[in-house]
């Protein structure tokens, strides 16, 4: 049996020491009813095991954190450190957090934040993540098991969008707009994009119905500052069903795929995790839709992903405005689209090609290490040599000049690289990997100081 021991602060809180550790339990915190329980149970008549377990549970919640998250640690990174889950190293947002705590509250599984994660790292720009956070933080929008979350939209009362009245947002519909046709400004409050948002600004909003709404994290753009930052821009949404504002705010952190209470069965039947190599992938499908969206002006289905593209009928023109804007979008060559390529396949011949730019590139860094390497500092005496190395022509040097003239000197001599490499053989810099990190400019200043002080 541990031993505990506690005393009642002077402030109404707890005091607690369990096997030598202190805790504080503050009265207004949600466990302090049920801590004080079993430490007075442990003073008078001792605890059972179950109780023990109990006790440290609500102690340390970042035990019980641990242990509800080891088996992601492996498929994602996963990983609590003094009480703070991480994830590669570091910390998760405050947003996740807290959903992480609320889930193993209520004993629920944890693959549909693994899910949220990954579909979070899915979107292709940083700052529409920071924002989403944010905006789930401050809204406690519940998420699904395939990692997407549920939001509000107020509509009129033929089921439209209040704004244009050209959307039908009827329980079923899809819409989706290429990402560049989506304000991602948040400073521009009322701007174009489709928007969501928390419980009370789409009440607000309504002009006949609220509809709960279904959004992938890969597809926010924006949270605007208006509304007190309730509202997003996204620029995918499915709706689900019309909500009955009666029973106020959806109360649950985890619903079904569809919008249903999350269920046992459910749980039993996990959401496969998606691991950060699926959301890559995901992202450039995502992208191949918006481009084929944005030159033929349909957009392409979830459940004709792997239907050939002469399913949808492209005329050799589309072909070709498709096949140069992934180019111009990826960064590679001699990239083209078939007839028979279906979305998938174009999705993985771009990430293919992509690596092998990613490994090209990984080579040549590796090459220029090795070139860096040979160019180590000879001494910082040895002008002549590295002049003669670097095919520096002094004839023109700025004799009797101050630094900037001098640097400004050494940077029309040589190119960045080079000057890098110059600088290491001089010795100003430990080598050329430190001259590239700190730039041109600043090595052809230590450059030009060496010089005056030689």
């Amino acid at each position: 049996m541990s031993n505990v021991d506690y005393i009642l602060t002077a402030k109404g809180g707890l005091s607690v020491t369990f096997d030598g550790k202190a805790y504080a339990v503050r009265d207004n915190e949600d466990r302090f009813k049920s801590v004080y329980t079993l430490v007075d149970k442990a003073a008078t008549c001792g605890l059972s095991d179950r109780e023990e377990h109990e006790l440290r549970g609500l102690l340390d919640p970042s035990a019980k954190i641990d242990k509800y998250m080891a088996p992601a640690k492996a498929a994602m990174g996963i990983s609590v450190e003094h009480g703070i889950v991480m994830r590669n190293g570091e910390p998760v947002h405050n947003a996740v957090a807290k959903r992480i705590e609320a889930f193993v509250k209520d004993s629920l599984p944890y693959t549909p934040l693994l899910n949220f994660m990954a579909r979070c790292e899915a979107n292709p720009n940083p700052q529409s993540v920071e924002e989403l956070y944010d905006f789930l933080d401050r809204t406690g929008l519940p998420i699904t098991p395939d990692g997407h979350f549920l939001a509000y939209k107020g509509v009129n009362e033929e089921f439209r969008d209040c704004y244009s009245n050209r959307y039908d947002n009827s329980p079923g519909q899809v819409h989706e707009i290429p990402r560049e046709q989506v304000d991602p400004d948040r400073r521009r409050e009322c701007s174009y994009g489709f928007h969501v948002g928390a419980y009370q600004y789409a009440v607000n909003f309504a002009r006949g119905h609220v509809m709960r709404v279904k959004v992938d994290p890969a597809d926010a753009v924006a949270v605007p500052l208006d509304h007190n930052a309730m509202k997003l821009r996204t620029r995918k949404y499915a709706v689900l069903d019309e909500y009955d504002t009666a029973n106020g705010e959806m109360p649950l952190p985890l619903y079904g795929e569809k919008g249903e209470t999350f269920t046992k069965a459910q749980e039993e039947a996990p959401a496969p995790v998606a691991d950060t190599q699926t959301a890559i992938t995901d992202v450039v499908v995502n992208k191949v839709r918006e481009v084929i969206l944005a030159v033929t002006e349909r957009p392409v289905p979830d459940d004709k992903l792997d239907s050939e593209l002469s399913d949808f009928s492209l005329s050799e023109y589309q072909d070709t405005q498709i096949s140069k804007k992934l180019r111009e979008e990826f960064g590679i060559e001699d990239f083209y689209l078939s007839c028979s390529d279906t979305i998938q396949e174009i999705a993985d011949r771009i990430k293919s090609s992509k690596d092998e730019v990613k490994a090209s590139d990984v080579a040549v860094a590796e090459k220029e290490e090795e070139e860096f390497e040979e160019f180590a500092p000879i001494s910082t005496n040895d002008v002549d040599s590295c002049d003669t190395k670097f095919g520096i022509d002094r004839t023109t040097y700025p004799e009797n000049a101050k630094a900037p003239k001098i640097a400004a000197w050494y940077m029309d001599q040589l190119g960045r690289d080079d000057l890098c490499r110059y600088a290491a053989c001089r010795g100003v810099v430990k080598n050329a990997e430190e001259a590239r990190r700190i730039g041109k400019a600043e090595s052809a200043k230590l450059l030009a100081k060496a010089d005056l002080k030689g």
